[in-house]
């Protein structure tokens, strides 16, 4: 039975700041391991954060430096927010379940990205968010969060179990 367990099911694998800077650091490592794969991708880098900085209103009078640069800040700030919700949703659980959840995480992320909301993008962000190489990048971001909790988890300081009677 769940009541006697000892893990802590009730409190979060992450801290919300953690969750959030995790968030925000993984965000960027996506965009390294898009521009790694570039070769074998063919999703450009550039023109990526230049589709995501061309979303915000106004954006396309600003020069070309400026638009990359938006693009990197609004991914970066999405990487946080869904670095927040992760670390207020998941729960302490063994580590298979950690990586499990962090998967299907980024697996989540990619679908509700390119289905949901990639529909009402430009066509070629769309393109982008739906190809294998963003979907790499989802699945990285996830598996990198559960590697943040895990790393929580074994950095918690060690709390007495009392059973439940």
């Amino acid at each position: 039975m769940i009541t006697d367990s000892s893990y802590q099911f009730e409190e979060s694998a992450l801290t919300p700041r953690l969750g959030l800077i995790s968030g925000l650091a993984i965000a960027m490592f996506m965009l390294a391991f898009v521009f790694v794969l570039q070769p074998i991708s063919g999703l450009s880098l550039r023109e990526l954060l230049a589709q995501i900085g061309a979303v915000v209103p106004g954006a396309l009078a600003l020069e070309e430096n400026l638009i990359l640069l938006l693009g990197g800040l609004v991914h970066g700030l999405l990487g946080a927010l869904f670095g927040l919700l992760y670390a207020l949703c998941q729960q302490r659980v063994p580590v298979r379940g950690l990586i499990g959840v962090g998967l299907f995480y980024g697996f989540l992320l990619w679908v509700v990205g390119g289905l949901l909301i990639g529909s009402f993008l430009a066509e070629t962000l769309r393109a982008m968010v739906r190809s294998w190489p963003w979907l790499l990048a989802c699945l990285l971001y996830g598996l990198c969060l559960a590697a943040c909790a895990i790393w929580a988890e074994q950095h918690r300081p060690v709390q007495a179990v009392v059973p439940k009677d």
